[in-house]
């Protein structure tokens, strides 16, 4: 898969990241070594889980994003239920 932005999207982009990015620094300052540390572990795992999951449990349907459709999302909850 291939993303690509156009010129305004650039520009936007050049424009929001230092103040994102900044607004990050200054949460992430909030915490000791020992938490940010802690914190990575727990999001690798977390990232693992999610791959996992996405690897063993495609979904059936998905949202066409593009023409503003979502997913069913009663029948997911139906399917994942089935599945644990």
């Amino acid at each position: 898969m291939s993303l690509s932005l156009t010129e305004k999207g650039r520009a936007l982009h050049r424009e929001l990241f230092p103040l994102t990015a900044d607004i990050n620094s200054r949460i992430l300052n909030s915490l000791s070594a020992e938490d940010i540390e802690r914190l990575d572990v727990a999001l690798d795992t977390l990232t693992m889980a999610a791959e996992h999951l996405n690897q063993t449990y495609p979904l059936k349907e998905k949202a066409d994003r593009r023409s503003g459709g979502n997913r069913q999302v009663e029948s997911a909850k139906l399917d994942l239920l089935e599945y644990w």
